[in-house]
């Protein structure tokens, strides 16, 4: 269990106000096992924030519990408060890649600031700032571009960057 040892300790360092706990590969184990495993899961998070989380046995080759904990995902993100959209925006990158007709394109979850698609934006503080990059829009549920804050991830053409 070191892998989630160590999820749960990425928690306990952005401090996550919430969530839940997926036993993952139920289907492979016996009732008692899951049950064991659900203790441990317990013990593991005993005294923080995720103490009281449900905990949704799941598997991805049959299917069982992905309802319950595509449920449990959507409650918690409904109860999550708007970040404030003030200050300058920050977004993390976490991928880039080249699409033809766009050129360069980075992702990341913007933490900071408010991105609208008529902005430049510069990357910093790699050497002189970068110029020339136009986001190019928040995609949610195949939504087109509109404004996006704090929490939501976000896609932007860097049209001058080659990779």
């Amino acid at each position: 269990m070191p892998q989630t040892r160590e999820h749960f300790a990425i928690c306990r360092l952005l401090q996550i106000p919430a969530g839940l706990i997926a036993l993952t590969k139920s289907d492979l184990v016996d009732a008692e096992t899951l049950e064991l495993a659900r203790l441990d899961a317990r013990e593991l998070v005993a005294g923080s924030a995720l103490a009281d989380a449900p905990i949704v046995a799941v598997s991805a080759r049959t299917g069982a519990g992905l309802d319950r904990l595509r449920e449990g995902l959507e409650a918690i993100a409904a109860r999550a408060p708007e970040r404030a959209g003030d200050g300058p925006p920050r977004l993390p990158i976490d991928r880039v890649f080249s699409m033809r007709g766009f050129g360069t394109v980075v992702t990341g979850t913007l933490t900071s600031g408010t991105l609208r698609a008529d902005e430049d934006l510069a990357v910093l503080p790699a050497g002189a700032p970068r110029q020339g990059a136009r986001p190019a829009g928040s995609r949610r549920g195949g939504n087109g571009p509109r404004p996006r804050g704090a929490g939501w991830r976000s896609t932007w053409a860097a049209w001058r960057w080659p990779i």
